[in-house]
């Protein structure tokens, strides 16, 4: 069975490539999906809590970065999960491809197999498109650029400066000792 699903991020390209293929910094991007270990350089242990409809199950999932094209941003990911009740869903291949759009980054991916054959076409049409979407725009607020604190920095100077100047001077609050 294959799913096809896409998604955009205001970032761009290199940015989001690094993170996709940054299996540790990308996870926690996945609604309640967290890294839990590492086995070797490509092999991750990520643990994924997930409710479609009435069946609510947590998952661990090893995960392994199978293709990585850095020249075409495009990575293939292998899926292996066991569900908490000792079961195996079908494992999973998932090819991501990153195209530059004017000012995004478009992510296509396609899932072949994996829990995707499970559960059928209809009852996962919706949680995929929303778990995407969920992905999408953690992944966006992941990469966007963090705004300068000034105020901290200014206030920062102000006691340094002011802190200086009352050791240098002998004054002191009324009714104080010098």
């Amino acid at each position: 069975m294959e799913f096809d699903h896409s998604c955009s991020v205001a970032a761009p390209i290199d940015a989001v490539w690094a993170a996709m293929t940054d299996i540790e910094r990308v996870a926690p991007c996945v609604p309640n999906a967290h890294v839990t270990g590492r086995a070797g350089a490509d092999n991750f242990d990520v643990e994924i809590m997930f409710a479609v409809g009435p069946l609510q199950t947590t998952a661990e999932h090893r995960i392994t970065l199978a293709e990585r094209h850095d020249a075409t941003h495009r990575d293939v990911l292998t899926v292996v999960a066991t569900g908490s009740d000792g079961d195996t869903p079908p494992d999973a291949t998932i090819t991501i491809v990153l195209t530059q759009a004017t000012d995004r980054t478009d992510a296509a991916m396609q899932e072949v197999s994996g829990v995707a054959a499970l559960i059928g076409d209809d009852t996962l049409a919706g949680f995929a498109a929303d778990t995407i979407t969920t992905f999408a725009t953690n992944l966006e607020a992941l990469l966007a650029p963090v705004p300068p604190r000034r105020n901290a920095w200014v206030w920062g100077v102000y006691r340094s400066a002011a802190t200086r100047c009352l050791e240098q001077s002998q004054w002191a609050w009324p009714g104080s000792a010098p």
